[in-house]
């Protein structure tokens, strides 16, 4: 997985005979599949409460990597903003954006009514400044960006913090039982 993030399901071999080692490569594949359905569900739920489904489909798993003492595979995604929503962190200004607005440079967070349904902005901050708006920066306060007969659609801020919203490490823990019974069960075929 390039950028983004990715998390790993590993089991050593230890002395598997050769029937037992197919039997542990089909349960961590049945693992796996475990938690990349279980990643997708919880996706979908009240934890990040999905708006385009982008992050959702971008989960996927690696190919299969056998080595003489283990057998694992890897479950990730490709789009940046993956870890933040797994770890959390602060946001803060990439470029000079704002700067020039005192107390600047920030970021642009828009308003309630500058949202689509889907929780995405309706107007960027430069389309918001072509339609005329501006910047009130107030003695107390956050800085905004109005538009006139839109009201305020931007607020400015010196950054956000994204709090911690656990997914993926705690489904592949969830999965190793899954490997772990699986395995036994091919056994026993």
């Amino acid at each position: 997985m390039p950028v983004g993030l990715s998390a790993s399901l590993l089991f050593p071999k230890g002395q598997l005979i050769k029937g037992e080692d197919r039997a542990l490569v089909k349960a961590v594949n049945h693992g796996t599949a475990f938690a990349l359905r279980d990643i997708k569900k919880k996706m979908s739920g009240p934890v990040l409460k999905r708006r385009t489904g982008r992050l959702s489909r971008s989960v996927t798993a690696d190919k299969l990597v056998r080595s003489v003492n283990s057998v694992s595979q890897s479950v990730g995604s490709n789009v940046v903003y993956a870890p933040i929503h797994e770890f959390g962190g602060v946001i803060k200004p990439v470029n000079n954006k704002f700067a020039f607005v005192e107390g600047g440079p920030y970021i642009s967070i828009p308003t309630r009514n500058n949202k689509t349904a889907g929780g995405d902005a309706r107007l960027s901050p430069t389309q918001a400044f072509q339609l005329g708006g501006f910047i009130l920066s107030p003695k107390f306060g956050k800085p905004v960006i109005i538009v006139p007969g839109r009201g305020v659609v931007f607020v400015l801020l010196k950054s956000a913090t994204i709090p911690e919203r656990p997914i993926w490490i705690p489904t592949l823990e969830q999965s190793i039982p899954v490997v772990r019974n699986k395995f036994f069960e091919l056994l026993r075929l």
